[in-house]
């Protein structure tokens, strides 16, 4: 019996040998796939959703352009990146808010913290050195 399911494993590996496999993108849309499938027996509509987007996640799993299945997963994330980076942010506000005071750079955009309670103070980017006057 471990024979014939170690042939099979080898097997397996040979075929999917030069081919991209699973990445994040690909578990994410097999998660989106499975919640529409849940959703299907309210609406058929749900049940060809989750088919295509299995697919897809079949296409792209068994391709053999490297270099694109790279950019599309490049590009997820991109964009889950900013997605988790706001959340945590609006997180550190709720957790920090007594203590901490944050602001946005105007020149460049990227937030900082400060300490509460110091008054009127002027205040260097970190990133990118310009200064504003900010009470805390």
């Amino acid at each position: 019996m471990k024979n014939w399911l170690q042939d099979l494993q080898n097997k397996l590996q040979l075929w999917m040998q030069g081919k991209y496999g699973l990445d994040n993108l690909s578990k994410s849309l097999l998660i989106l796939s499975l919640v529409f499938l849940l959703l299907s027996p309210r609406s058929s509509i749900f049940n060809l959703i989750s088919l295509i987007i299995l697919a897809f996640i079949t296409f792209r799993s068994h391709s053999k352009d490297i270099a694109k299945r790279q950019g599309e997963l490049r590009a997820y994330l991109l964009f889950t990146g900013k997605i988790k980076q706001f959340w945590n942010l609006q997180k550190n506000k709720i957790r920090q808010g007594k203590t901490h005071r944050y602001f946005k750079c105007p020149n460049c955009k990227s937030n900082f913290r400060v300490p509460r309670g110091k008054g009127k103070i002027r205040i260097s980017c970190p990133k990118c050195g310009h200064q504003i006057i900010k009470k805390t």
